[in-house]
Formats: structure tokens, C-alpha cells, sequence
């Protein structure tokens, strides 16, 4: 799985999208509706519509022009107002966009970080650190439930919404950290659902879950996000990820996010996979 193609793909979605907003939008009249409500005497409303477009005046510059629109070319009225809805749409694609690729521009591929540690493991002297880093610590029960002990855990935000149980005795909110909690309890992974984390500056995030590596001692954020397939999810998960990257939460660095969409379904292979890499 890799974080980084999602995002692109979901790119090329919206991007897709935008072509054809802009293309409907580009069929419909030019200028902006405008509709003016008055009340009869009988105190019934009475609705005027109008055209806003802007033109060229001789001195080079613009002029706004209103133009009525009479009530035997409302079809005109009606374009204009799906045109503003058009418009909507797109304002908010190209807010979508944005964070896609503020997301992009500030997360490297995972790929290239487990090259770069490939390549540390190859050289003379470096080798012997990184290699006891990774095989030697181990983390025993009584440090396990100092650790868990340590991690603040606050009234859940809205309860109702743990509707899944898991292997843990954990009630969880969706099927897909149902699954995941399952692995972290089956390789017996000391974890901490929905903590509560305050940062220096009094900034508090509440992850899905926070891990303990067994071998390091190091702990994870693990955010499961569940609904790819929707740009406006994905969007949102694009700037959460960047906020976690402002106060030092990197992806596969101390930051393991996990994916899934309609289509692909939980894979649960790619979690026992990060947990034997990261965790074990």
C-alpha cells in the first residue's frame, strides 16, 4: 500500500471532475444571477431577476451591467442559477486540490525512507548500530503496562459511535480498526485506543490508536482511514496528515496510517505486515 499513489489517484479523480465542471459551466450564459423580492399589496413576495455581467468600457476597463430578465425567458434564471451551483462545486474541488497537493509536496513516499535505511544498513560501522536497534531491545510486560498506564485517555467523543467489538474487549467504530485492534491484540502489541494526546503548545489530537514497538520501545500513531474512494474524506485526510507532520508525526516515521475504500476492502495482510515491521 502506498499512501502516496492513493492521493494521486484520488487527484486524478478530481481532476477529471473539474474538466467537466468547467465544461458545463463554460455551455451556461455568461454573468451572475441576480434575484430582487418585493412585497404586493396583498403581501405576497414578487421576484425580479436580473443579469450581472461585467463588460469592457472604451476606456479598456470594466463596467457591471444589469440586465433584466424578463418572466418569458426564465429558462435564462434558471440556467444562471445552476451555473452558481456549478460553481459551488467547483470552488470546493479546487479547496480539495489544494490540500491534495499541499499533502504531496510535504510527505515523502514511504518508499523512499525504507530506501534510505536500506542503504544505512549497508554501510561500514552504521550497519552494527542499526542492526542492534532493530533486533536487540525488547520490551517486557511490566514496561508494556508502565507505558499503557502513562497514555491519558479521556471520555470518548460520541460513544454511540463504538458500535464494533473487538478481540481486545475494545469497542471500536469501525470494521476496519474491528480488524486492526485484532492484530495488535493477536501479536500481543501493548495499545492505547483513542488516546488523548497535548502537545507542548496545548494542541490535543485523539488518534485512533497509539503503539508500542516491542523492539524499539518507540510508539506509533496509527490513524485507519476508511472511506478513499470519497474526495472530500480524502481531502480531509490529506491536511490531517499535514497538521500531524506540523508537530513532528511523520508517516512511517512515528505516523503509520492505514487505508481502505469501498473497492479494496480491509487488507488485512498490510497490517500484519506494518505491525511485523514496525512493532515486532
Amino acid at each position: 500500500m502506498n499512501c502516496r499513489n492513493t492521493f494521486l489517484n484520488n487527484k486524478k479523480l478530481l481532476m477529471k471532475r473539474k474538466n467537466q465542471l468547467e465544461k458545463q459551466i463554460n455551455a451556461l450564459p455568461d454573468g451572475t444571477l441576480y434575484i430582487y423580492n418585493t412585497l404586493r399589496d396583498d403581501g405576497s413576495n414578487y421576484s425580479r431577476y436580473y443579469n450581472i455581467i461585467k463588460e469592457q468600457d472604451d476606456a479598456g476597463g470594466l463596467k457591471t451591467i444589469r440586465k433584466y430578465i424578463p418572466r418569458n425567458h426564465l429558462d435564462i434564471a434558471e440556467r444562471l442559477e445552476i451555473k452558481k451551483i456549478l460553481e459551488l462545486e467547483l470552488e470546493e474541488l479546487y479547496r480539495e486540490l489544494r490540500a491534495i497537493d499541499l499533502y504531496l509536496t510535504n510527505c515523502s513516499d514511504e518508499t523512499i525512507i525504507a530506501n534510505k535505511i536500506a542503504k544505512m544498513k549497508k554501510r561500514p560501522g552504521e550497519k552494527e548500530l542499526i542492526e542492534s536497534f532493530y533486533t536487540n531491545k525488547r520490551i517486557d510486560s511490566e514496561e508494556a503496562l508502565k507505558w499503557k498506564a502513562s497514555i491519558r485517555k479521556d471520555p470518548p467523543f460520541k460513544p454511540e459511535g463504538l458500535k464494533f467489538q473487538s478481540k481486545a474487549n475494545v469497542l471500536v467504530r469501525s470494521k476496519g480498526e474491528q480488524i486492526l485492534v485484532g492484530e495488535l491484540y493477536d501479536y500481543d502489541i501493548p495499545f492505547v485506543y483513542e488516546p488523548t494526546l497535548i502537545l507542548p503548545d496545548g494542541t490535543k489530537f485523539v488518534p485512533d490508536i497509539i503503539a508500542l514497538s516491542l523492539r524499539t520501545g518507540l510508539a506509533y500513531i496509527i490513524e485507519h482511514f476508511g472511506m478513499m474512494d470519497n474526495p472530500e474524506y480524502a481531502a480531509r485526510v490529506a491536511e490531517k496528515l499535514h497538521k500531524y507532520s506540523l508537530y513532528g508525526y511523520i508517516p512511517y516515521v512515528n505516523l503509520i496510517p492505514t487505508f481502505e475504500s469501498a473497492n479494496s476492502g480491509v487488507d488485512e495482510l498490510w497490517f500484519e505486515q506494518i505491525i511485523q515491521y514496525f512493532l515486532l
